[in-house]
């Protein structure tokens, strides 16, 4: 799914490359503002390059918004940038 506030992607960026590599089954782009909700019933929500760019509150609103839509067995996996541009995976269960 895609969110963006400032400057949205092209709306068949992102679907060209979920159909090259054979996910049209299982994903859908979406437009949408984490502030005031995420989708519902996801089994798994994974933030890239996000609660960084926030501050605590801003964070903490972000990270409620997924807790509150995910299932009981969702999870939540933060992608995250490290000082040598390589990205870490921090898992993190509901």
């Amino acid at each position: 799914m895609e969110f963006s506030l400032n400057k949205p992607m092209s709306p068949t960026a992102p679907s060209s490359r979920i159909k090259a590599v054979g996910l049209t089954a299982c994903c859908a782009v979406i437009a949408g503002d984490f502030f005031h909700a995420v989708p519902d019933g996801g089994d798994a929500y994974i933030l890239k390059h996000v609660i960084h760019d926030w501050d605590d509150g801003q964070a903490t609103k972000i990270l409620e918004n997924c807790r509150r839509a995910m299932g009981a067995t969702g999870r939540l996996t933060r992608i995250v940038p490290t000082p040598v541009g390589v990205s870490m995976i921090e898992g993190v269960c509901a």
